[in-house]
């Protein structure tokens, strides 16, 4: 595999993995907010909505308002197709270069 899949690939799993933990986190903060509010101002809160925010955004935009936000499972969904897709077209790349 070419070194700039696997930087690529690198770059999907951990975007994808930080948008896993954002959801993780809200639904703790969700359930425990009236025992520890302070839980909504966290660093670690504030970092992973700010980093993974620019992904989740325009699927809220275009799905429907309903009481859960959806955004993050969509979006962790097209990343992983999009990891398929360049590992998918690197190896068919290769195989069209070596015939």
């Amino acid at each position: 595999m070419d070194l700039a899949v696997k930087i690529i690939l690198g770059i999907v799993q951990v975007i994808s993995f930080l948008i896993f933990i954002r959801i993780i986190v809200e639904i703790v903060i969700a359930y425990s907010t009236r025992e520890q509010p302070q839980l909504k101002r966290h660093p670690i809160t504030g970092f992973l909505y700010d980093f993974t925010e620019p992904f989740c955004k325009p699927f809220r935009l275009i799905l429907p308002s309903m009481n859960l936000d959806s955004s993050p499972i969509i979006a962790i969904g097209l990343l992983q197709l999009l990891s398929f897709l360049v590992v998918f077209l690197d190896q068919n790349f290769l195989k069209v270069l070596a015939n």
